[in-house]
């Protein structure tokens, strides 16, 4: 993000600004609106969304999103790809667990950003991979 002086922004900074503002969830909204749009101009593409899960465990404020989105356009949900920094994700694996099994009931991939930098186990990721 290019700001007012020419200083560009990279991800990092703006993520963190915002998570420590509170607004990471309305960034988090509007990028889903986005990403979704972009999937149903173009049907031939499959975009990836990162985002921070543990924000999203409030009562069904981001699923309240997705499930809107997902219903009011068939077929995207399967060119979604939703990653989860390797982090949050072991943070609480029970909590994953139901968040990846709503994510593959709409038909989108789950990714684990930056796997292998930080500190997931081969056997949490297989627990996960059980989720049917």
């Amino acid at each position: 993000m290019e700001q007012d002086d020419g200083q560009v922004l990279l991800a990092p900074d703006i993520v963190s600004g915002r998570g420590e503002l509170g607004l990471i969830r309305l960034v988090d909204h509007r990028v889903l609106e986005l990403v979704v749009a972009e999937l149903a101009e173009a049907p031939n593409v499959h975009l990836s969304l990162n985002i921070l899960a543990r924000h999203h465990d409030g009562p069904g404020t981001w699923w309240a999103s997705i499930e809107s989105l997902m219903h009011a356009h068939p077929g995207v949900a399967e060119r979604l790809i939703v990653e989860i920094t390797e982090t949050v994700a072991i943070q609480d694996i029970d909590d994953l667990r139901g968040f990846v099994t709503r994510l593959k009931n709409f038909g989108s991939r789950i990714a684990i950003d930056d796997f292998g930098a930080g500190y997931t186990s081969f056997r949490n990721l297989r627990s996960l991979a059980s989720i049917s």
